[in-house]
C-alpha cells in the first residue's frame, strides 16, 4: 500500500449519477520531510525533490458514499486528503506520471482521509504548500505590464483540447497578451495531442484566470513562456502548482494580483477579481475592449468562473463571450451576460472529453440569452473582432515559427 497527500483540484458532476475527480498527489514520505523542515519553498529548491502526479477517477453517487470524506455536501476543491493506493481493489483510479502522459497507470483506492485544515498537519500543509511567502504585487507594477502592450485588433481562442488558452492580438494575429495558457491533461490529454508552438515575438504577458492545470499546462511544454511576466491570483495550490510558481518567481516573472483590488483597468480592457470562494470562482476574469470607429468591441473572458461571481458585468453588453467553464454544468439557474446584436460565443473544449462539455443545458441557456452565433475550438483556432467578415490574417511566420494560424471567424 502506498500513501500520498492529495490536493483536490477537480470535483465535477459528469451527469446525474457520476462524478469526475482529480487530485494532485505526492508521496507522503517525500512531503513529510518538507513539512518538517518548513522552509520557504519559493526560494529554496527542496520542492524539486518531491514527485507530483495526477490521480483521476470517476465515481458514481452510490460508490461515493463509501468515502465519507468525499461527501457531496462538504467536499471542496482546494482541500487536502491522504490517499492510500494499492495494486488491486474495487475503486479504480488512473495515476499519470507527467502532465503530457496520456497513458496512466491503473491503481486502486483503498482509503481517502480528509486532512482538516485546523489540525497541526493541515496547518503545516496549507502554510508550506502555498503562495503565502510572496507578497501581493503593486497595482502600479501590474498596470505597467499591461499598458506596455500595443493596442489590439483581435481576440483569439486556441484549440488546446479540453483546456483554455486565449490571446489579445494585433491585426496579424500576433499575441500581445495571453489569457490562460492551458490544454487537455490526464484522461483528456489526447484532446491536446498536437501541442502548440506559441508566439512570443511581442513578449506577451500571461494572465492566469485560476490555478487549475488545464489553464496553465502549456508552460510545461513551452519553456519560453517562463521568461515572460505572469499575473496570477492568490489561491490554494498543490505541489505541481508550487513548482510552476517557483520557476516564475526565481526568474522575477511572478506577479500576484493584489487581493484588495476589485479591478485593474488598462489600455486594452480590464482585469477583474472574481468574488466567489472556489478555485474556479475566486480568480481573475478579463474584459477586452478593441476600439472600432466610435465604439468598442467588448469581449468577456471568464475562465471557469460563474458569471454571478464576476463584478461589473450585469449591466454590460458584450460582442464576444468565451462560454465559462468550457460550457460546463450549472446546478442552478444563472444569469447569462447580455449580448449585443452583433455577437459571437466560443466554446473551448476537447472532443469526447470526460466532463461531457459543453453541456446541452448550458448551450440552451446561452441561446436563450441571444448568444446565437457559435464557434467551437474543436474546428480550429478562432478569431473574434470588430469585423466578423474580415479575411483571416496569415501569421507573419507562416506557421514556421508557431502553430497559431487562425482557422475560423
Amino acid at each position: 500500500m502506498e500513501s500520498f497527500y492529495g490536493f483536490l483540484e477537480e470535483f465535477e458532476l459528469r451527469d446525474s449519477e457520476e462524478y469526475f475527480i482529480r487530485f494532485d498527489i505526492s508521496p507522503s514520505k517525500q512531503l513529510n520531510v518538507i513539512l518538517e523542515n518548513q522552509r520557504n519553498l519559493i526560494v529554496e529548491n527542496d520542492i524539486e525533490a518531491v514527485s507530483s502526479f495526477l490521480l483521476e477517477l470517476k465515481l458514481n453517487k452510490s460508490k461515493l458514499k463509501e468515502f465519507s470524506t468525499l461527501s457531496e455536501r462538504t467536499v471542496r476543491e482546494g482541500q487536502w486528503y491522504r490517499i492510500y493506493l494499492e495494486e488491486e481493489g474495487e475503486v479504480s483510479a488512473i495515476q499519470y506520471q507527467s502532465l503530457d502522459n496520456n497513458e496512466g497507470i491503473q491503481k486502486f483506492i483503498s482509503k481517502i482521509e480528509f486532512i482538516d485544515g485546523r489540525t497541526s498537519l493541515g496547518k503545516k500543509i496549507s502554510s508550506v504548500i502555498s503562495l503565502d511567502k510572496i507578497k501581493d504585487s503593486s497595482e502600479k507594477s501590474i498596470t505597467e505590464i499591461l499598458n506596455n502592450i500595443k493596442l489590439p485588433s483581435l481576440i483569439t481562442v486556441y484549440n488546446v483540447g479540453q483546456g483554455g488558452c486565449n490571446a489579445i492580438c494585433d491585426s496579424l494575429g500576433v499575441p500581445l497578451l495571453y489569457f490562460d495558457f492551458g490544454g487537455g491533461i490526464g484522461q483528456n490529454s489526447y484532446t491536446y495531442s498536437n501541442k502548440h508552438k506559441f508566439c512570443f515575438t511581442e513578449s506577451p504577458p500571461i494572465i492566469l484566470s485560476h490555478w487549475d492545470k488545464d489553464h496553465w499546462v502549456s508552460a510545461e511544454f513551452d519553456n519560453i513562456s517562463l521568461d515572460t511576466n505572469w499575473i496570477v491570483p492568490r489561491q490554494k495550490i498543490g505541489v505541481s502548482h508550487l513548482k510552476l510558481a517557483r520557476k516564475l518567481f526565481m526568474r522575477g516573472n511572478l506577479y500576484i494580483y493584489p487581493s484588495h483590488l476589485t479591478s485593474i483597468p488598462f489600455n486594452a480592457g480590464m482585469l477583474i477579481k472574481n468574488i466567489g470562494k472556489s478555485i474556479n470562482d475566486s480568480g481573475i476574469s478579463l474584459i477586452s475592449r478593441i476600439k472600432f470607429k466610435n465604439d468598442y468591441f467588448t469581449t468577456l473572458l471568464p475562465g471557469d468562473c460563474k458569471y454571478k461571481n464576476i463584478p461589473y458585468i450585469n449591466k454590460m453588453k458584450f460582442n464576444g463571450l468565451i462560454a465559462t467553464h468550457h460550457g460546463g454544468h450549472y446546478t442552478r439557474d444563472v444569469k447569462i451576460p447580455l449580448a449585443r446584436r452583433s455577437n459571437r460565443i466560443v466554446y473551448s473544449y476537447g472532443l469526447n472529453n470526460t466532463f461531457n462539455h459543453p453541456r446541452n443545458h448550458s448551450i440552451r441557456k446561452h441561446l436563450n440569452a441571444y448568444w446565437n452565433n457559435r464557434l467551437d475550438t474543436t474546428n480550429g483556432n478562432i478569431m473574434l473582432g470588430p469585423k466578423f467578415k474580415t479575411k483571416i490574417p496569415t501569421q507573419p511566420c507562416r506557421n514556421r515559427s508557431c502553430t497559431l494560424q487562425i482557422k475560423q471567424n
